[in-house]
């Protein structure tokens, strides 16, 4: 799947079963629901440049917690916890 030109995303990588994301202390949302963009390179998630807290949950519990800056047109990689 190519990267639309100009759009941030998260590339998450790993087992996504179970997993949900929030973003800059949002609701958490399910990485495998309907917004996600899933490739064989890994789950894309657009996100705005800038600055973001991300977090990742594994049936409700924290697994990941990351203060990230996305630039512009940026895929930035994450590989999920098991």
């Amino acid at each position: 799947m190519a990267q639309e030109e100009g759009r941030s995303h998260l590339r998450l990588i790993g087992n996504l079963e179970g997993v949900s994301l929030s973003l800059d202390g949002g609701q958490a949302i399910d990485l495998l629901g309907d917004n996600a963009q899933i490739a064989e390179s890994g789950t894309l998630w657009e996100v705005l440049p800038g600055r973001h807290l991300v977090e990742l949950f594994r049936d409700g519990r924290s697994i990941l917690r990351r203060d990230l800056y996305v630039g512009r047109g940026q895929a930035l990689e994450l590989a999920v916890p098991r």
